[in-house]
């Protein structure tokens, strides 16, 4: 026979396997014995590898053959417990005990299990009895290390807590001794407390007065400020339209200022053509009045 024995650690406890599990040639062994010791194996490596989930659906199956396995219930209560679910693992390990109180590993992860849900007093009991079976248990001294820490740093609380307490009931009697000094003299000067209190009552009155009247100029105001507001949300809209027109009148002005340039440009393109033309035209006149001039001296002469 091969063992493996499988350790779990926590962030301030660490578990154990109740028992080891075992291995042995699959041909010595019964169909049923094989399916059990096949889900054995895979529910130990679904915890292994972190899958707690279908190693808690597969524990439950091996418990549904078996339900005096008692290692496989031990490590349903180690999945629960790295699952969250620090009840249910208790309940798993408390039934452990209930079939075998002597099972060191089973009171070292219900200690631990106890320490997540707060119960530490039952805890380090838990480590004390799975100590006084076996006094070398490594895992089992040192988690009652942590939770003796715990329940110390737990006490030093709340002692820190009585003492705040005390002294807000001490301060709470100074407090309730200065009123019956303040309620003695207020007992015995109640006539003027009254005459002053109905004074400041008259100032106070006449200032509201005050206010109410100013409170009304004010609503007059604001009232005027709205009328002034909506006017100026007409003219703003006028403005708006006015501003439109121009807007689109100067469009129409650039557009034609454009089209003017554009005019001119062409123009200033057509001076020389036109020019060129007009020199033509003077040419042809010149010739044409020389050749008047020639007709008209031959005309005498032949005359």
């Amino acid at each position: 026979r091969r063992q493996r024995q499988m350790c779990i650690r926590d962030r301030h406890c660490k578990h154990t396997a109740l028992k080891n599990q075992a291995y042995w040639p699959m041909s010595n062994l019964t169909d049923k014995q094989e399916h059990h010791l096949r889900l054995r194996n895979r529910a130990v490596d679904l915890l292994k590898i972190g899958k707690l989930t279908e190693a808690v659906a597969c524990f439950d199956e091996i418990l549904e053959i078996r339900p005096g396995d008692l290692s496989a219930l031990n490590n349903k209560g180690l999945a629960l417990h790295e699952l969250g679910k620090y009840k249910e693992a208790a309940d798993c390990f408390q039934l452990v005990l209930k079939k075998n109180p002597q099972d060191v590993e089973a009171l070292n992860n219900l200690g631990n299990t106890l320490c997540f849900l707060r119960r530490y007093s039952e805890a380090v009991e838990c480590y004390e009895t799975a100590l006084a079976i076996n006094p070398d248990h490594e895992s089992a001294q040192k988690n009652k290390q942590i939770a003796d820490s715990v329940i110390s740093n737990i006490w030093g609380r709340f002692n820190l807590l009585l003492t705040d307490v005390q002294q807000q009931k001490e301060q709470q009697e100074l407090a309730e001794a200065k009123l019956k000094e303040i309620k003695t003299i207020l007992n015995s000067g109640i006539d003027n407390i009254r005459k002053i209190f109905l004074q400041r009552l008259n100032e106070n009155a006449k200032r509201l007065t005050g206010i109410t009247i100013k409170l009304d100029h004010i609503k007059v105001y604001a009232a005027d400020l709205v009328k002034r507001r909506e006017q100026a949300k007409v003219d703003k809209k006028e403005v708006e339209q006015n501003f439109s027109k121009y807007k689109a009148k100067l469009q129409t002005l650039e557009d034609m200022e454009k089209s003017i340039t554009q005019k001119e440009q062409e123009i200033e393109h057509q001076v020389p053509v036109l020019r060129e033309k007009e020199e033509k035209l003077q040419s042809k006149q010149e010739e044409h009045r020389k050749l008047l001039e020639t007709k008209k001296e031959v005309l005498e002469k032949e005359k």
